[in-house]
C-alpha cells in the first residue's frame, strides 16, 4: 500500500487542494477551511462521505493507537 498527494483544482472546490491516493485510488482531499486543514474521505466516485478538520481527526488517531498499546495489540 502507498499514499501520494498531488496539488489539483477543481470547480468543486474554492481554492486548490490536495487529492490523496491509496494505490493510485483517490480516497480523500485535504484542503484549507477557516485558516484550518480538513480532509474529506470520498467515495469510489468522489464524492464526500464526511469531512473533519485535520488536527481533530489526527487527535482521533493518536487515541486509538494509544487505546490498542493498552490492550496489547499494538507495541
Amino acid at each position: 500500500m502507498s499514499f501520494s498527494v498531488a496539488i489539483v483544482d477543481a470547480d468543486h472546490r474554492p481554492d486548490v487542494y490536495a487529492e490523496i491516493e491509496r494505490d493510485e485510488e483517490l480516497v480523500a482531499e485535504a484542503f484549507t477551511e477557516g485558516g484550518r486543514m480538513h480532509v474529506a474521505f470520498v467515495d469510489p466516485e468522489g464524492r464526500p462521505l464526511w469531512v473533519a478538520a485535520a488536527d481533530e481527526l489526527e487527535d482521533a488517531l493518536k487515541q486509538a493507537r494509544h487505546a490498542l498499546m493498552q490492550a496489547g495489540l499494538l507495541e
